[in-house]
């Protein structure tokens, strides 16, 4: 079912905020910044009432994120790239190396877009709830924190509300009809764990028409949407891929960054592998292998085939060992973390 807040969004307890006020801080003492409790509703208290105007910002995202959200990090030069991308292409598309920091950009591109723009709205979907929660929302209920006294809007577990007209929702539904009704000129979607999204959900994400749509996903999967977005329907996307090793652990970009892909992890996943191995190539490298464990056709034979057009005999698919059914190949939501 759809989880989104309800309307009237109700106050409920409240995240400490770090604001550089003595009160905020010692009215819920010192459990530090982004800390959750209570019900699945949590409001971020509010410090300043009079917010600033990051119209300016419009088309310059890394500037936001570096002057406003900076007490919450700074991008790197793949994220800089990820959220200038947003400014100038309708449909951006990323898969990344497991750690790569996709999901720090989701999050924050979407207070962006709406601090930014009059009539903004921002969706987060993702195929699960615990993606949704866990994993993007921290990250932006963190950015909050780090600027609640200057951004506009109130924070709650899964949704961020400035008015009526300007708000942000996140959840995972198991119907692709709930997601529908949310229109705007300004609307953004995020899909999170996008590899793992089924093409009915991403076939009702696109009826929305949003003014701008990011992709962020893992090279886990050969079929469905993200797949098709960096293949036989790149002309449509933006596309961004991000390899461990163009992040700052192993380029030395400001100094490495804590929580990120280390060289340690790739070693470890080269000796469990291989380094001829799918996963080390979809994980590591975020490259689509030809092939994966349970696919059935290769990459590169579905591609051939298309571009010798329509007319000719079709090579015969390879047969199915004996006793196994026709099967997509599926890949588990919780994979590539």
């Amino acid at each position: 079912m759809l989880t989104t807040p309800p309307p009237s969004f109700p106050p409920s307890p409240v995240i400490p905020v770090k604001t550089g006020t003595q009160s905020a801080v010692q009215a819920h003492g010192e459990e530090g910044v982004g800390a959750v409790r209570g019900p699945p509703f949590i409001r971020v208290r509010e410090v300043n009432l009079v917010a600033e105007d990051f119209t300016r910002y419009a088309n310059d995202p890394v500037g936001f994120v570096t002057d406003v959200l900076g007490d919450a990090g700074t991008p790197y030069s793949k994220q800089a790239e990820m959220l200038d991308a947003l400014v100038h292409h309708r449909r951006v598309s990323v898969v990344g190396a497991n750690g790569s920091g996709k999901d720090w950009v989701a999050a924050r591109a979407m207070l962006w877009w709406l601090e930014t723009r009059p009539e903004a709205k921002a969706l987060t979907v993702g195929p699960t709830q615990r993606q949704v929660d866990e994993i993007v929302w921290q990250e932006m209920r963190e950015a909050y924190a780090a600027a609640a006294d200057v951004l506009s809007g109130r924070m709650f577990r899964s949704a961020y509300r400035i008015d009526e007209q300007r708000f942000a929702l996140g959840f995972s539904t198991d119907n692709p009809l709930n997601i529908q009704g949310f229109h705007s000129d300004q609307l953004l979607v995020v899909v999170t764990e996008a590899h793992a999204m089924p093409q009915l959900h991403m076939d009702a994400i696109k009826r929305l028409q949003p003014d701008r749509l990011l992709l962020v996903g893992n090279a886990l999967s050969r079929d469905g949407e993200f797949y098709a977005s960096h293949h036989t329907k790149r002309n449509l996307y933006h596309r961004i891929a991000i390899s461990a090793f163009d992040t700052p652990n192993f380029t030395g970009e400001d100094g490495g960054k804590r929580g990120m892909i280390t060289p340690e992890y790739v070693e470890e996943y080269a000796l469990d592998y291989g380094l001829d191995h799918p996963l080390y190539a979809a994980s590591v490298l975020a490259q689509f292998p030809d092939s994966l464990e349970d696919s059935l056709i290769g990459r590169e034979a579905v591609e051939s085939a298309m571009a010798r057009g329509e007319g000719e005999e079709p090579s015969p698919p390879t047969p199915l060992p004996e006793g196994e059914g026709c099967q997509t190949s599926v890949v588990p939501a919780e994979a590539g973390r």
